[in-house]
């Protein structure tokens, strides 16, 4: 068996990134959240229309632009995103 995947749950549809996902946590902020997690991570996304707007391009951390999930490539390291369909 083994510990149970993090949880992270996206609270707000802004786009955000204060460095926390805590009861004030964005989609991106989720993101960032798993990819520094060494084991699995479950992102839990509610209902609704996320807008990325930090702009920014030709960087892969996830700071601006498009989000970056880069989780390492093994079964321990599975990143999944539940939500409303």
């Amino acid at each position: 068996t083994g510990c149970p995947p993090l949880t992270l749950m996206v609270t707000k549809i802004e786009d955000t990134d204060d460095g926390a996902c805590d009861a004030d946590c964005s989609l991106r902020e989720a993101i960032s959240a798993a990819n520094t997690d060494p084991g699995p991570a479950q992102v839990t996304v509610p209902a609704g229309i996320y807008v990325l707007t930090p702009e920014g391009d030709d960087e892969d951390l996830g700071a601006t632009g498009d989000l970056d999930m880069y989780r390492p490539r093994s079964p321990g390291h599975k990143l999944s995103l539940c939500g409303a369909l």
